[in-house]
């Protein structure tokens, strides 16, 4: 079975063993501190994310994957605590956000927007899941440190190329 990892690092600054080697942020929470000399700002943090979750949902439709199951959710933090929590390095958390959150449930299966927003709750750490597709050969797991793998698909190289070679969106902080 394929596995693949979605990471937003070098892959020039990796060890022999793969293991990233470099300086760089993991977390939402990471945003106003400076890595390499510059500070990250929550909208190259939001330009990240977008890039996963486009990412994500590029992969499932050509896998012709269009819906996911909830696995293994693992809830902490109540919708009001993630509201501070997000507010903090100006994320937004909508009532459309808290709601969803208190919705979501193993056994949830989620149409292809529900799990855009899922893959991006996931990395604001507003709850942890796996997602699995109907047939149980494609998941999707979240791991430590931004890590996403996709497990079950195959994937072109010309996607692999066009995701990594995405530039990035120009964004001015006002």
């Amino acid at each position: 079975m394929s596995r693949y990892r979605i990471s937003k690092y070098n892959p020039l600054l990796r060890d022999e063993r793969g293991c990233f080697i470099g300086e760089d942020w993991t977390s939402f929470s990471d945003i106003g501190k400076k890595y390499n000399g510059k500070v990250l700002t929550n909208l190259q943090y939001i330009d990240v994310e977008a890039k996963y979750m486009d990412a994500i949902i590029t992969v499932l439709h050509q896998s012709q994957v269009n819906t996911m199951i909830v696995e293994k959710l693992e809830k902490q933090f109540s919708a009001s605590t993630l509201k501070k929590m997000l507010g903090r390095y100006n994320l937004q958390f909508t009532q459309l956000d808290a709601e969803f959150v208190s919705q979501i449930k193993n056994g949830l299966r989620l149409d292809m927007t529900e799990i855009k927003k899922t893959v991006m709750l996931v990395l604001r750490d507003c709850f942890w899941c796996e997602l699995l597709s109907e047939t149980g050969e494609v998941k999707i797991e979240f791991g430590y440190d931004y890590y996403v793998y996709i497990q079950g698909v195959n994937i072109e190289t010309s996607t692999i190329s066009s995701v990594r070679l995405r530039p990035c969106r120009e964004r001015r902080e006002r």
